[in-house]
């Protein structure tokens, strides 16, 4: 199956999985998660199951919560700016990572096996290569501010953009040799999975030539004197073991961070852009958003020069299996199915916060949303004003929902499912109290959600 196709279906993990998971790796680590992340760290914690991640790896990412302390109470404000700037170039990484770990599946799937090998063999380097020149440079920042700041580490990075933007051989050289005190030896584990040498052989210097047996020969040369000093052979296998090392250590890095700035809500607050986002990442993450909604986004645009938003929604029912299951080394699981029904109205409201959430109240007077039922039969077209923006700027639980200048919004609800684990062998008896769950009031299911860290 083409990347594309691959990536554009929902063949992922399930909720289930995902909360088994987060309750596993992350949920332990964080005092009391808004419900706008629960999504956020379930996937990461689904990740986490995906990349082996120990309980060495979750004492690292705890490790660099600590940097991220250290650097707060040093100085709140550069923290909070440090962020910012990552978060501004994470989008752009993150499409330059997407873009090799796209070459890379379609090669292995490749039918033509005589290039086979060229091709996975260029196209993992490539991968290996993107990850240390976008991500590693991205997240090693926050290591690397915390010896400029902390440490006295000699740099001429002097503000947070060149921190930022200081290249990733010069960051893994500069932490690999510093001479640490014990508090932070831990350090010289976030270069884990990165090999200078390698990063310059492979995607630097192009060093590097594949062998008869399907081996790559990658060669170590000085580039200033053009000498070889070693070479050495390496396997697909080595190569894609030190591909998945790497993700690992990026993983701790951000994770460390999300789980830090989560349970610090002031240091959230501190975070600030420098500029707007790009409409193509605003469109990605509107897309993601809807998704986890059972939307789609059928139409998006956003004007800047007229502060304008239109946007067309379109539920879009997502297909679960029937009586599913969980095999794990502590035990089997059973998934039952329980559906809710939701506001098209409450979610399109939603959909517009989390707009305004990334490009800020000064950018946004005017938003027309259209809305559709899985026939495409459209039941609202509606536009939303300042004072209704503003609303939403500082709504609280129980004030009213803002109403639309022009249209009206419709009231139909449309409806939801999810999977829940229950131990092995109690499918029947899941599935009778669930009946009784729908019973409930409205904030006794919150309450039950928000006790039990679960998501819609």
């Amino acid at each position: 199956m083409d990347y594309d196709d691959f990536n554009g279906k929902d063949i992922g993990s399930s909720d289930a999985l995902n909360q088994l998971c987060f309750e596993s790796y992350l949920m332990p680590h964080l005092k009391n998660i808004s419900l706008p992340n629960v999504k956020y760290f379930h996937g990461k914690s689904f990740e986490a199951w995906s990349l082996n991640i120990n309980k060495q790896d979750i004492e690292t990412t705890l490790f660099v919560g600590k940097i991220c302390k250290d650097l707060f109470e040093k100085d709140k404000t550069f923290l909070g700016d440090l962020l910012g700037g990552i978060i501004e170039d994470f989008h752009n990484s993150s499409v330059r990572v997407e873009s090799a770990e796209r070459n890379l599946h379609n090669s292995r799937v490749s039918s033509n096996k005589e290039v086979r090998f060229e091709r996975v063999a260029n196209d993992s380097i490539e991968l290996y290569h993107v990850l240390f020149e976008s991500h590693f440079r991205l997240w090693s920042s926050i290591p690397y501010a915390l010896l400029i700041k902390g440490y006295g580490l000699d740099s001429k990075a002097k503000d947070i953009k060149e921190i930022i933007n200081v290249g990733s051989g010069k960051k893994f050289v500069d932490i690999r040799d510093f001479k640490y005190p014990s508090k932070i030896e831990s350090i010289e584990k976030l270069l884990n999975g990165f090999d200078n040498k390698l990063r310059n052989a492979l995607g630097g210097h192009e060093s590097w030539e594949i062998t008869d047996d399907d081996k790559i020969l990658v060669k170590d040369v000085d580039p200033k004197t053009g000498k070889e000093k070693k070479r050495f052979l390496i396997t697909e296998k080595d190569l894609t073991k030190t591909i998945k090392q790497a993700r690992k250590t990026l993983w701790i890095l951000e994770v460390g961070v999300s789980i830090f700035v989560e349970n610090n809500p002031e240091v959230g607050k501190s975070i600030s852009r420098n500029t707007l986002p790009t409409f193509r990442e605003i469109k990605q993450t509107m897309e993601a958003e809807a998704k986890n909604l059972w939307l789609d986004i059928k139409e998006f645009s956003f004007d800047k020069d007229n502060k304008e938003v239109n946007i067309s929604l379109q539920y879009s029912p997502k297909i679960l299996g029937e009586k599913g299951q969980i095999l794990t080394k502590g035990g089997s699981f059973d998934l039952i199915k329980k559906d809710f029904e939701v506001t098209y109205e409450e979610q399109s409201l939603g959909m517009i916060q989390k707009i305004l959430g990334m490009v800020g109240r000064d950018f946004l007077d005017k938003v027309c949303v259209k809305v559709y039922d899985d026939e495409k039969s459209l039941l609202s077209d509606v536009i939303y004003n300042e004072e209704a923006i503003d609303s939403l700027m500082n709504v609280k639980e129980g004030d009213p929902i803002p109403k639309p200048i022009s249209g009206e919004m419709t009231d139909k609800k449309y409806k939801i499912e999810y999977e829940i684990r229950i131990p092995s062998g109690m499918r029947e008896f899941g599935e009778k109290a669930l009946e009784l769950f729908k019973n409930l009031s409205k904030e006794e299911r919150d309450k039950f959600r928000k006790d039990h860290r679960i998501s819609e």
